[in-house]
Protein backbone atom coordinates (compact mmCIF):
# COMPACT_ATOMS: atom_id res chain seq x y z
CA UNK A 1 0.00 0.00 0.00
CA UNK A 2 1.24 3.33 -1.01
CA UNK A 3 0.52 6.29 1.57
CA UNK A 4 2.26 9.06 -0.34
CA UNK A 5 5.17 9.09 1.78
CA UNK A 6 7.64 8.21 -1.24
CA UNK A 7 5.98 10.60 -3.31
CA UNK A 8 6.34 13.40 -0.54
CA UNK A 9 9.52 12.81 0.28
CA UNK A 10 10.88 13.04 -3.69
CA UNK A 11 9.38 15.89 -3.82
CA UNK A 12 11.13 17.54 -0.85
CA UNK A 13 14.29 16.25 -1.79
CA UNK A 14 13.50 17.96 -5.17
CA UNK A 15 12.61 21.17 -4.29
CA UNK A 16 15.38 21.30 -1.18
CA UNK A 17 18.40 19.63 -3.67
CA UNK A 18 17.32 21.08 -7.34
CA UNK A 19 15.08 23.83 -7.22
CA UNK A 20 16.07 26.19 -4.12
CA UNK A 21 19.75 26.42 -5.19
CA UNK A 22 18.79 27.05 -8.79
CA UNK A 23 16.67 29.56 -7.35
CA UNK A 24 19.54 31.00 -5.31
CA UNK A 25 22.06 30.55 -8.49
CA UNK A 26 19.73 32.53 -10.79
CA UNK A 27 19.02 35.21 -7.83
CA UNK A 28 23.01 35.94 -7.11
CA UNK A 29 23.27 36.46 -11.12
CA UNK A 30 19.90 38.44 -10.98
CA UNK A 31 21.41 40.41 -8.10
CA UNK A 32 24.59 41.29 -10.25
CA UNK A 33 22.98 42.00 -13.56
CA UNK A 34 20.82 44.15 -12.11
CA UNK A 35 23.11 45.89 -9.43
CA UNK A 36 19.92 45.33 -6.58
CA UNK A 37 19.04 42.55 -4.19
CA UNK A 38 17.35 40.08 -5.73
CA UNK A 39 15.92 37.00 -3.72
CA UNK A 40 13.99 34.02 -5.27
CA UNK A 41 12.43 31.82 -2.00
CA UNK A 42 10.33 28.59 -3.04
CA UNK A 43 10.67 27.23 0.59
CA UNK A 44 6.96 27.86 0.71
CA UNK A 45 5.98 26.07 -2.56
CA UNK A 46 8.27 22.65 -1.19
CA UNK A 47 6.58 22.95 2.33
CA UNK A 48 3.22 22.29 0.32
CA UNK A 49 3.78 18.52 0.45
CA UNK A 50 4.35 18.14 4.31
CA UNK A 51 2.17 20.41 5.64
CA UNK A 52 1.11 17.86 8.18
CA UNK A 53 4.67 17.07 9.15
CA UNK A 54 5.44 20.43 9.56
CA UNK A 55 2.59 20.78 11.78
CA UNK A 56 3.79 18.02 14.17
CA UNK A 57 7.41 19.24 14.38
CA UNK A 58 5.91 22.89 15.47
CA UNK A 59 3.94 20.93 17.93
CA UNK A 60 7.08 19.22 19.59
CA UNK A 61 9.15 22.59 19.16
CA UNK A 62 6.49 24.20 21.00
CA UNK A 63 4.76 21.81 23.46
CA UNK A 64 7.11 19.65 24.10
CA UNK A 65 10.29 21.29 23.79
CA UNK A 66 9.09 25.12 24.99
CA UNK A 67 10.31 26.61 22.15
CA UNK A 68 8.53 30.27 21.57
CA UNK A 69 5.74 29.86 18.83
CA UNK A 70 7.31 32.74 16.85
CA UNK A 71 10.69 30.97 16.70
CA UNK A 72 8.84 27.14 15.73
CA UNK A 73 7.19 28.93 13.15
CA UNK A 74 10.08 30.55 11.42
CA UNK A 75 11.80 26.77 12.04
CA UNK A 76 9.23 24.99 10.60
CA UNK A 77 9.61 27.59 7.53
CA UNK A 78 6.06 29.46 8.55
CA UNK A 79 7.12 33.11 9.09
CA UNK A 80 10.15 35.10 7.63
CA UNK A 81 12.97 35.74 10.13
CA UNK A 82 12.76 35.94 13.59
CA UNK A 83 12.56 38.98 15.59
Amino acid sequence: MNDGTAIRESVRWLWSLTVQPLAAMIAAELSRVLERPVRLDYARQSGLADVAARARAMSALVDKAGMPRDDAMWLVGWTGEPD
